[in-house]
């Protein structure tokens, strides 16, 4: 999937931007390179792996474990967004997830939009370059941060976005795959509809409401937040100590596939799964 020209932009669209996943499963995302043998090697941190147009899949070391990350950005991510939330992907996580919507706004000003912003907002900030201005609102080690910025200053685009962390991100992530319907359909479009509009309330701007708002939901939806229980001492050490000798018995070339079996069937039978944890091993 090819970048689009700003003529193809899919305008007043809520759509995704950008999502990361990751997996401790040895085999999460495989197959989902079109072409693996033409694919550009890249690094990104301390992951090497391929790079196709915009999705990225990469393997790393947390501690003395692989983990693997996913990341696709830019207008393929709303296409894929869809195909994750319905893959089989085995115990993954998501970390990040850009959420947009982009507008024409005509008179291209965008400190006119935003400057409210910085009078009242004191983690907000604005800068310009050439390539058009962006209007940073709240902190950026924030678990959700919001930016308003040119999409392309020459054709008055302007663009309204969330980007989200861990525990949001895992939450919509989890929300949108345990409630998307069988034929899909624009579940996707709906909910992002839902969560920008909340987030375009939360700021409490009026001049960005009434720029935005229209192409967004008259009734907002708060993105669902992930929040653990607390762990007692049995949970913690099943996640300390046997977690990660499973996994290393798993990958193990001596492995008893029979063991194995039957440590799937106990799960099973409760209807649990061994999940990914909130920390590296």
């Amino acid at each position: 999937m090819s970048k689009k020209p700003f003529s193809e932009l899919a305008l007043n669209k809520p759509a995704c931007d950008w999502i990361t996943l990751s997996s401790w499963h040895i085999d999460a995302f495989d197959g989902l390179l079109v072409d693996p043998e033409n694919a550009t090697d890249e690094k990104r941190l301390n992951y090497e792996g391929k790079r196709e147009g915009k999705l990225f899949i990469g393997v790393g070391m947390q501690g003395q474990y692989m983990h693997k990350m996913l990341q696709v950005s830019g207008a393929d991510s709303d296409l894929w967004l869809h195909a994750l939330v319905i893959g089989d992907i085995p115990d993954v996580t998501c970390t990040h997830l850009d959420l947009q919507v982009t507008i024409e706004w005509p008179t291209n000003d965008l400190y006119a939009l935003t400057g409210r912003m910085l009078s009242y907002d004191r983690e907000s900030d604005f800068r310009t370059s050439k390539q058009g201005d962006t209007c940073y609102i709240g902190s950026r080690l924030s678990d959700r941060f919001i930016r308003v910025y040119h999409k392309s200053k020459s054709k008055g685009l302007v663009r309204f976005e969330v980007s989200y962390k861990k525990p949001f991100a895992r939450a919509m992530f989890e929300f949108l795959a345990a409630n998307m319907p069988c034929d899909g359909g624009e579940f996707n479009t709906l909910w992002i509809r839902k969560w920008l509009s909340y987030e375009l309330l939360r700021t409490g701007d009026h001049e960005l409401i009434d720029a935005f708002s229209p192409v967004l939901d008259p009734i907002p939806t708060k993105p669902p937040k992930f929040v653990p229980a607390p762990e007692n001492d049995t949970e913690r050490w099943l996640r300390k100590i046997v977690a990660p000798a499973l996994i290393k018995y798993v990958h193990n070339h001596d492995k008893d596939p029979y063991l194995i079996d039957h440590l799937i069937r106990i799960l099973d039978s409760e209807k649990g799964k061994l999940s990914e944890p909130d920390i590296p091993f």
